[in-house]
């Protein structure tokens, strides 16, 4: 390795050997002694590609009640928005045979969860199963017309972070009216807001909570799927320990220091290290 100010090294999948998706670890072919010198990130590519909702994160689990029946509902792993949670649970209820079929031959379902933007919020909509078929439907798995609404059940409070309800059951009894029920407080339907880019050349102790940090960015407007591209205006040094290195490694990680789970293990990084001023 060149010692040069302004060297570059860029890191990516197809030149590091790596145990995890989250971590880049690049082999030196000779040992890179660091004397007075200091590393900042150039540029960073990579996809969003983690997910929201996991069995890892605890947050995959709800249930509801139909007619009197709960049921209970684990959500695959998945990056999830509100209309995806609706859908998987209208999946459990159509292989439950809780709906009936309209005019058309459409299945027709009692419950689901829509995003509300005009309150920041989610909607839990609780519909009423009619207590007459209407002209034209059928019910196919000869459910009970009881003229009461379906029940939402927040048993996870994990979940209930994600969609913003308190663990509760909602509506509390059931309705013999359609029902919006609200989130009760903040939405947070990802539970990684931020990603840590951490180095191993790097012990910053005195001001970072997480003493390898050298880079912290949101994906913003990024779509799930699309790649994220950073490039820092103003790159801030960070001094590199004195020290003899085998390798040098980045590590990415969430706001709470856990390993973010990376899909996509396509990823770019180039930093550079100089002499310090």
């Amino acid at each position: 390795m060149s010692n040069q100010s302004g060297s570059p090294i860029t890191l990516s999948s197809y030149n590091t050997v790596n145990p995890a998706n989250n971590v880049l670890n690049l082999p030196l072919s000779t040992p890179y002694n660091s004397r007075n010198e200091e590393v900042c990130l150039s540029t960073l590519l990579l996809y969003y590609s983690w997910r929201n909702i996991t069995a890892a994160y605890g947050n995959n689990t709800f249930s509801y009640i139909f007619n009197g029946v709960t049921t209970a509902v684990t959500l695959t792993d998945g990056n999830y928005s509100a209309g995806d949670m609706s859908n998987a649970l209208q999946q459990e209820m159509q292989a439950l045979g809780q709906y009936l079929l309209d005019s058309n031959g459409n299945p027709v379902y009692y419950l689901s969860l829509q995003t509300n933007p005009t309150y920041y919020a989610i909607s839990i909509i609780s519909t009423p199963v009619p207590t007459i078929l209407p002209s034209g439907w059928s019910n196919p798995n000869s459910i009970s017309l009881t003229g009461n609404t379906p029940q939402f059940i927040v048993n996870n409070s994990l979940f209930g972070n994600l969609i913003g309800f308190s663990i509760g059951t909602y509506p509390a009894t059931p309705q013999t009216v359609v029902t919006q029920s609200l989130s009760n407080k903040v939405p947070v339907i990802n539970p990684v807001t931020s990603v840590n880019l951490s180095c191993n050349l790097v012990n910053n102790t005195a001001f970072n909570s997480y003493s390898q940090s050298i880079y912290t960015f949101n994906y913003g407007n990024i779509s799930y799927g699309q790649q994220i591209t950073i490039q820092p205006p103003y790159p801030f040094f960070y001094r590199v320990s004195d020290s003899q290195y085998q390798n040098i490694t980045l590590t990415f990680t969430d706001e709470n220091n856990a390993p973010l789970q990376i899909i996509d293990p396509n990823i770019t990084v180039t930093l550079v290290i100089r002499k310090r001023s």
